[in-house]
């Protein structure tokens, strides 16, 4: 079974005990919304469930055993790539970031800045969100119904602080 899962990719979320959100592909259909979990030290592998609007359990492994080789094959994946990771999270330098200040009241700021000399990343908004400032990634509407699809994000959490904390830091030495 699990040696027809592959292209398994990650979103971290971070909220509360979820690490991260993944999907997968098997046979030639692409699977949405499992979870990793963390509870009392232990990861755990979610599936959509009934409680999230979402997905409203449109999948699952009924199969005890099955489910566990599933799960224990996703674990080891995510434990690779969180190692394989932080190696080369911390291995790329930001520069060059740009603020460009809004009269908004919640959007206060668009920010830029240049990713280890080579790309340029845009079009970041600096929001303020009960007087908490968040850095939101860049997204394009998609299709006829104006659906939001992001165009980058930070596969760690590590890598999303540092960039938040360069971006922040600028946009707090130049406020006006």
């Amino acid at each position: 079974m699990v040696e027809n899962v592959c292209n398994l990719n990650w979103l971290p979320i971070n909220r509360e005990n979820k690490l991260s959100i993944f999907s997968f592909d098997y046979k030639g259909f692409r699977f949405y919304g499992c979870v990793i979990i963390l509870k009392d030290n232990n990861l755990y592998v979610n599936f959509p469930s009934r409680e999230d609007d979402r997905f409203k359990n449109y999948y699952y492994i009924p199969d005890a055993d099955k489910k566990k080789v599933f799960t224990d094959f996703v674990l080891d994946k995510y434990r690779e790539q969180e190692s394989a990771g932080k190696a080369e999270e911390n291995d790329f330098e930001i520069t060059n970031v740009h603020i460009k200040h809004l009269a908004g009241e919640n959007r206060v700021a668009i920010a830029s800045f240049k990713l280890d000399d080579i790309f340029i990343v845009k079009e970041l908004t600096i929001l303020n969100i009960k007087d908490r400032l968040v850095v939101v990634y860049p997204e394009v509407y998609v299709g006829n119904r104006g659906k939001r699809q992001g165009v980058m994000h930070p596969l760690s959490e590590r890598v999303r602080l540092k960039v938040e904390e360069e971006v922040l830091a600028e946009y707090k030495a130049q406020r006006p």
